[in-house]
């Protein structure tokens, strides 16, 4: 399962940020990371990007290895924690193969910082025990995701991880179990 923290900065190759509509136009939301937005710009929307629920792209980085842009919707009204929930898991999944990663998604409350968390924890999951591929041919999933916040420091926010991490390790218990053939329970 995947150890979240939190962290003031970015810790690791792979940072995620979210991609928005604005006035029907693309922004990117980098939380408290800083990113020379226009040239990103530029490339996502000649490459078609949408800012759909779901929709993950990949670009090189300049300062990191890998910059994901994940689909936040529509943000003329705002972001929802499901969205942000959403964003965060479908980051989390495309990100197998990679050990860690930076999420950089906007967020004013320590709730909606709870849902980034949980959303990226719950998109760490894979259950790969009866893939009839070998294991060295399997991408791991996130081991390590940090969630760079401004409430890095507060016991709030520190719960809020903790209980984001107790929701996964017990969903992916429950889904281990969903996806065990009965002939292998015991």
């Amino acid at each position: 399962m995947a150890k979240l923290k939190l962290s003031g900065k970015i810790d690791s190759d792979v940072l995620v940020v979210g991609l928005g509509l604005v006035n029907k136009k693309l922004q990117i939301e980098s939380g408290s990371a800083q990113l020379d937005s226009t040239p990103l710009l530029a490339t996502l929307n000649a490459m078609g990007a949408t800012a759909n629920a779901d929709e993950v792209i990949k670009l090189p980085g300049k300062n990191t290895k890998l910059v994901v842009f994940t689909g936040l919707g529509n943000l003329d009204s705002g972001v929802s924690t499901e969205n942000l929930r959403r964003a965060a898991g479908a980051a989390a999944r495309e990100l197998a193969g990679n050990k860690s990663a930076s999420f950089a998604l906007p967020h004013k409350s320590v709730i909606e910082l709870a849902a980034i968390a949980e959303g990226a924890a719950l998109g760490a999951y894979t259950f790969t025990e009866f893939l009839g591929s070998k294991k060295s041919e399997q991408k791991a999933p996130l081991s390590d995701i940090s969630i760079l916040s401004k409430f890095a420091d507060t016991t709030q926010a520190k719960d809020a991880i903790k209980r984001a991490e107790i929701i996964a390790d017990q969903t992916a218990l429950v889904r281990d179990l969903i996806n065990t053939p009965p002939s292998h329970l015991s």
